[in-house]
């Protein structure tokens, strides 16, 4: 499959804006089966890892190690799954308690009962695996976000886990997905404003119409938070961060043309792919022709904001709508779609990690990590 260049449509922004916004609600009107459905039952076929809550997302630690999270759980301790691509099994790490100097903001403490959102993963020089990952507060504490540390320590024996501090994210950041620099810094997608009432409702017109709602932020110990200019989009959802630390990839659900932003954090330059789905999280990729780091994205194929109003009532066994996996070569922005699925058959993606000649796709609604070969096409 050829790759597409990041060329945009020729008819204007607003034209295309306008035309979207009329069909989506004709399509409101008339259409009784643009919503989602229940996926079949998880039965641990050799296509799917059963027995995960919302595998929001999933990164690549090498070439048959995985990383993913459980959005539902409140325990720490169970929310970071390691997945063995060969044997297709998947083992909790050993939780241990916190030791040393605390990474983060100093005196930082998390809500004891909290879930986690999208999270990144990276190896400092010691060999150990550093995780951040945004959370948010459950109950009295619904309205708090952190972005935690953890450490992973993966040896012959099996692999322990434990909590290695946190940063106070400000309350007017609604965060949703972070990248984490070589130094510790961090970078996150602040989606909206959080709203209440009527004020909320005034979002999905502002989706439709593909209005700018947030931005990427960041943080480190020397400059505390700030926005990343140059970022500003409508739903800013998935981040990521080159390994150099200095290449910012931002993904934009509800944008129309420039669904993915590539930011050179040195100079400013800023350059855009269209994409042919509504992207959810991003991860790295290592291509097994070429050798080069890429991207894959995920999102949802379906009618705009429609395919997935009800997925939250449909997270067990599974939420499924129609959705598309994409690569995109980071230095030329082109983009390729790799795998693409309407049958609902499979929970909708929130995230696809590849590993060789197969995607492991996890969602924000489900009970499991699919698996499913990459078309490559004629590439």
């Amino acid at each position: 499959m050829a790759p597409s260049s990041p060329a945009q449509s020729s008819a204007p922004a607003w034209q295309r804006k306008i035309s979207s916004v009329l069909g989506l609600a004709v399509l409101a009107a008339f259409c009784a089966g643009c919503g989602p459905v229940a996926v079949p039952l998880c039965n641990d076929k050799a296509s799917q890892i059963c027995g995960f809550d919302s595998p929001e997302d999933i990164a690549a630690l090498d070439e048959a190690t995985l990383l993913a999270i459980n959005l539902r759980r409140l325990d720490p301790a169970q929310w970071f799954a390691l997945i063995d691509a060969r044997s297709q099994k998947a083992v909790t790490p050993q939780w241990l308690e916190p030791e040393g100097p605390a990474l983060g903001e100093a005196g930082c403490t998390a809500p004891a009962n909290r879930h986690p959102r999208g999270f990144d993963v990276r190896q400092n020089a010691e060999g150990e695996w550093r995780i951040a990952v945004v959370t948010e507060g459950a109950g009295a504490d619904a309205a708090k976000q952190n972005i935690e540390y953890f450490a992973l320590i993966r040896g012959p024996a099996g692999s322990t886990m434990r909590w290695a501090g946190c940063v106070n994210a400000p309350p007017d950041y609604f965060l949703n997905d972070v990248a984490l620099g070589p130094k510790g810094e961090l970078y996150a997608t602040h989606m909206y404003q959080r709203e209440t009432g009527w004020r909320a409702e005034l979002m999905r017109p502002k989706f439709a119409l593909g209005i700018d709602t947030g931005f990427a932020v960041a943080w480190d110990t020397a400059k505390g938070w700030r926005k990343v200019e140059g970022t500003e989009g409508s739903f800013p959802n998935g981040i990521s961060l080159d390994p150099t630390g200095s290449v910012l990839f931002v993904a934009y659900t509800y944008e129309y043309s420039e669904g993915l932003v590539r930011v050179d954090l040195l100079s400013g330059a800023r350059t855009t792919a269209t994409l042919p789905l509504r992207p959810d999280n991003l991860a790295w990729t290592l291509d097994p022709q070429t050798k080069d780091l890429s991207l894959t994205v995920a999102g949802g194929i379906g009618v705009r904001l429609l395919s997935t109003t009800g997925c939250a009532e449909l997270q067990r066994p599974g939420c499924g709508f129609a959705f598309a996996v994409a690569q995109i070569d980071t230095k030329t922005m082109a983009v390729r779609t790799i795998f693409k699925h309407d049958t609902f058959q499979i929970a909708g993606a929130s995230v696809a990690t590849r590993l060789g000649d197969k995607l492991y796709i996890g969602s924000a609604f489900g009970d499991r990590v699919s698996i499913v070969p990459v078309d490559d096409g004629g590439k």
